[in-house]
């Protein structure tokens, strides 16, 4: 299952490419690449593209938070 969502995370890091404004882009393949939690000195334990995009309903589930 990893390698589905690491396909589906290397289809949107080149879609970041057709961002026409280059300071949007670099901050949006920034965000993708080495996301950062910062209201906390948490440190992740998965990678992006293994997150849920909450801990329940809303794509509670691995790979939801792409």
């Amino acid at each position: 299952m990893e390698d589905r969502f690491r396909t589906l995370y290397d289809e949107i890091l080149a879609l970041t490419s057709m961002i026409g404004d280059k300071a949007i882009r670099d901050i949006t393949v920034e965000m993708l690449r080495n996301p950062v939690i910062t209201f906390t000195n948490v440190k992740p334990f998965i990678k992006f593209y293994e997150s849920p995009a909450a801990p329940r309903k809303h794509h509670s589930y691995p790979g939801g938070l792409l």
